[in-house]
């Protein structure tokens, strides 16, 4: 089952299972001279959980601190660390709640992307200390951070547009909104996956914008999925019709990426699906998108050309009411 997103009124999202690409091979690319310009590096991590963890989020976290593994591999040593939250719900007699944080690549240097798909093993049930446990392994390229990248500013915000309603927590049938702030002028990506999805959709630059481009000032404060405020950028705006969450499990994760660069980039080439969704007797356009494993060779080729390009993902959960 799969979070969704439905565009009020007129648009509907709903991450789904495609067949995977055999695309591994197109990822494959040399290992260069330079640090920074990107190596190819081999790791792994050992991931320890309990009962209240789902196996899902387990490799999720696994795959995590394996690509961190990576970084650490070629350039040991921390200099700053960013985290994102998320606390899971379980089901049954009673709840519990667990806490993790996921450190992303504010090391002494980055994670570009996978060459290889990642390998998973799932370790015997350790009875002693009521423990399981996955092993992720994988291989992708790393860079050497330059510190030449602008650093800038974003959140998730639920049912109002105000800092103070940023979260990552979000129960079913919430409006979702994003706030954005850039040091300097450049241009704009937001891409949404599902965890268990093989597709990205593409939330900024809007579909009908010809060049595929979504340009930002320095120093001001975009709103986006808010039918009521207008950037005045002359820019179409995406999703202008705001964004409903909606989830069919009773608790679903979903991944924003948000990437910025002062130089100019265009979004991945998607697809805008022909068949509408149906949902409670209503039918909906899909938006935009494209297989996950296409999406992230993308990325990766984008990050390897562009140094000053940033990529933040943030994870939220949906929840049914």
């Amino acid at each position: 089952m799969a979070t969704g997103i439905e565009m009020v009124s007129l648009r509907f999202h709903r991450l789904r299972v495609l067949n995977a690409v055999a695309t591994v091979l197109l990822l494959l690319c040399p290992v260069l001279g330079r640090a920074q310009e990107g190596m190819m590096v081999t790791a792994e991590y050992r991931y320890l959980f309990g009962s209240d963890i789902p196996r899902s989020l387990a490799r999720e976290t696994a795959y995590e601190r394996a690509k961190l593994e990576a970084i650490q591999k070629a350039f040991p040593g921390t200099i700053t660390a960013v985290s994102g939250s998320l606390i899971i719900n379980s089901d049954g007699e009673g709840s519990s709640t667990s806490f993790y944080s996921i450190s992303e690549s504010e090391l002494k240097g980055e994670y570009l992307g996978d060459v290889l798909e990642p390998k998973y093993e799932f370790l015997p049930y350790d009875e002693e200390h009521d423990m399981d446990g996955v092993v992720c392994r994988v291989t992708g390229m790393v860079r050497e951070i330059a510190w030449s990248k602008p650093q800038f500013e974003w959140q998730l915000m639920r049912n109002h547009v105000a800092e103070r309603d940023a979260t990552t927590d979000f129960v079913e049938g919430d409006d979702l909104y994003l706030s954005f702030t850039a040091p300097c002028n450049g241009y704009l990506a937001v891409y949404c996956v599902d965890g268990t999805a093989a597709v990205a959709q593409c939330l900024i630059p809007s579909e009908e914008q010809p060049e595929g481009i979504y340009k930002v000032k320095g120093g001001r404060r975009y709103v986006f999925f808010s039918p009521e405020h207008d950037n005045q950028d002359n820019m179409l705006p995406p999703l202008h019709d705001g964004i409903s969450l909606y989830c069919d499990a009773a608790m679903e994760r979903m991944q924003f990426y948000v990437l910025f660069s002062p130089n100019k980039f265009t979004r991945a080439t998607a697809v805008t699906p022909i068949d509408k969704q149906k949902v409670g007797g209503s039918f909906f356009n899909l938006p935009p998108e494209l297989p996950y494993k296409t999406f992230q060779k993308w990325l990766l080729g984008l990050r390897t050309r562009d140094k000053q390009l940033q990529c933040e993902k943030k994870i939220i959960q949906v929840s049914k009411r």
